[in-house]
C-alpha cells in the first residue's frame, strides 16, 4: 500500500513540475514577444516552434484573421491567416489574438498547477481514466468506443470493489500466492 502511495505522490509531483515549467516558459515567451514588438529581431522566430507547442499543449485553439490584398489590374486576393503559423507577427489584429492565446495558455497551466493539489480533480481523473487515455490517443470522448470502454471500466471497478469488500482476506491470500508463483 505504501508503494502505491509513493507512486501517486510521484505522479502528483511530476504533474506539478511539468505544469510549473510550462507556466514559467509561457510567461517568459510572452515577455520576449512583448519585447520583440518594440524592437523586432530574428531572435523571436527561433522560439516559434516552442511557443506553438506550449499553446497546443494547453489546448489553445488557433485563431484566424482575414486579409484582402490588391494584386493589381482590379484584382483582390482574400483569405485568412493562421495566428500560430504567422507567429511572430507585428500586425495589430494578430498581436491582439496572440496575446490572448498566451494568456489563455498561462491560465490553463496555472489551473493545472492548482489541480495537482485538488483531490476532486484526482477522483474525477481516476473515475474517467479510460476517457483520459483515449483522449491522449486522439480518440474523441464522445465516440462510441470511448463510452463503451468507460462503462465497462465502471462496471469492473464496481464489481471488484464489492468482491474486495466481501472477500478481502481470501483475495489477499490469492494475490500473495499468485505473486509467489510469478516471482519463482
Amino acid at each position: 500500500m505504501n508503494n502505491l502511495l509513493y507512486i501517486f505522490v510521484i505522479i502528483i509531483l511530476l504533474k506539478l513540475l511539468f505544469n510549473i515549467s510550462k507556466y514559467i516558459q509561457c510567461k517568459r515567451y510572452l515577455k520576449k514577444y512583448l519585447d520583440w514588438l518594440e524592437n523586432q529581431t530574428w531572435r523571436m522566430t527561433e522560439y516559434k516552434s516552442r511557443v506553438i507547442k506550449l499553446l497546443k499543449d494547453a489546448e489553445v485553439k488557433d485563431s484566424y484573421v482575414g486579409f484582402a490584398e490588391p494584386l493589381g489590374l482590379g484584382q483582390i486576393q482574400t483569405g485568412s491567416l493562421s495566428v500560430m503559423s504567422n507567429f511572430p507577427n507585428a500586425r495589430e489584429d494578430i498581436v491582439s489574438l496572440m496575446l490572448t492565446m498566451f494568456h489563455q495558455a498561462i491560465g490553463v497551466y496555472r489551473s493545472r498547477i492548482k489541480d495537482s493539489f485538488n483531490p476532486l480533480y484526482w477522483i474525477e481523473f481516476v473515475l474517467t481514466l479510460p476517457k483520459q487515455v483515449f483522449g491522449y490517443l486522439g480518440i474523441p470522448a464522445e465516440s462510441l468506443i470511448t463510452k463503451i470502454v468507460q462503462l465497462l471500466y465502471w462496471i469492473i471497478a464496481a464489481v471488484t470493489s464489492i468482491l474486495f469488500a466481501l472477500y478481502k482476506p481470501e483475495i489477499g491470500k490469492l494475490v500473495r500466492e499468485w505473486l509467489k508463483k510469478v516471482i519463482q
